[in-house]
């Protein structure tokens, strides 16, 4: 999620400067009819890939540590098998207000077709109207709470809480070779 919110808060003064635009081209439009709005749009659509995929890995830790008999070493539950956020949240018992309801159908968009292609697999996937009015700067604070409330929820639920870092490698160091003999060895320091 901070890589995310480092990218989304990266575009904050693109869209600063698109929503004065946008409203200077508002007022033209009313006396001429039609007005150009002279500013790039902000590119959100990376960050809120990253934090879509974010988000359905957290709500799948979250429902597998309220139930691990989900998962096992052959094969994931159907529960687990989906990559619409609403409808892990409501397997997660994550209650959802109406913002999150809709941010969640948009970010849902963005992670399984729009944040990858240009265009959705269907028309009825590609017109749907959640899908068209896309997110907001007010969306992405509503979505860093959401993010914060489930993350709240799954911490006291896990045994192990990785580090910032990632995690845990455990490794038998005593067949690695010594990398001071080969010309190719990077060092680590």
């Amino acid at each position: 999620m901070e890589a995310a919110d480092i990218l989304l808060r990266s575009q904050e003064p693109v869209d600063d400067a698109h929503f004065k635009a946008w409203e200077i081209a508002q007022a033209e439009a009313a006396v001429k009819g039609m007005a150009e709005i002279n500013a790039p749009e902000p590119n959100y659509k990376s960050a809120e890939t990253i934090i879509a995929y974010a988000l359905e890995n957290l709500l799948k830790g979250l429902i597998i540590a309220k139930e691990p008999s989900l998962i096992s070493e052959k094969k994931l539950a159907k529960a687990l098998d989906s990559h619409d956020l609403r409808k892990l949240a409501a397997v997660a018992t994550i209650s959802l207000s109406p913002d999150e309801d809709r941010i969640l159908g948009v970010l849902t968009a963005v992670s399984t077709w729009s944040g990858r292609y240009p265009v959705a697999r269907t028309f009825n996937e590609h017109a749907r109207d959640e899908y068209r009015e896309g997110l907001n700067r007010l969306d992405h604070d509503v979505l860093r709470e959401f993010y914060a409330r489930v993350r709240a929820t799954l911490l006291p639920l896990l045994k192990y809480i990785p580090s910032k870092t990632g995690g845990v490698v455990v490794a038998d160091l005593t067949n690695i070779p010594d990398m001071e003999d080969d010309d190719d060895a990077h060092s680590l320091s």
